[in-house]
């Protein structure tokens, strides 16, 4: 689990944690997003850093600073998911459903 995905797990999703940090949900979607794609890899910016940590405490959650550097290994959560059914989304508007390349393009499976 990414810290990015920590952040927006413990705060209940992208808009709860967007109107933490007064910012857009675009800009902490960008946060899941892949370097390459324009993201941050899944990091958080070191600028959040402190309201994050503070808004935690006040509403009782566990948000440490581990969490904010490093995330927490091997768990997969709703953020992922959320990322998950974009490609999908994406993978629709490209091409139709039926199109078996565009599916494989985004490494998706057929349910």
């Amino acid at each position: 689990m990414t810290p990015a995905e920590v952040v927006i797990d413990t705060f209940g999703g992208i808009r709860a944690t967007a109107r933490i940090v007064d910012t857009a949900p675009s800009t902490v979607c960008r946060w899941l997003q892949p370097k390459k794609r324009g993201g941050t890899g899944g990091l958080v910016p070191q600028g959040y850093f402190a309201i994050l940590m503070q808004t935690a405490k006040d509403q009782k959650r566990t948000l440490t600073l581990e969490h904010l550097v490093h995330g927490k290994p091997g768990i997969q959560t709703s953020a992922k998911r959320w990322v998950s059914g974009q490609k999908a989304m994406h993978a629709a508007s490209v091409a139709t459903a039926l199109d078996p390349l565009a599916w494989v393009a985004h490494e998706l499976e057929r349910i």
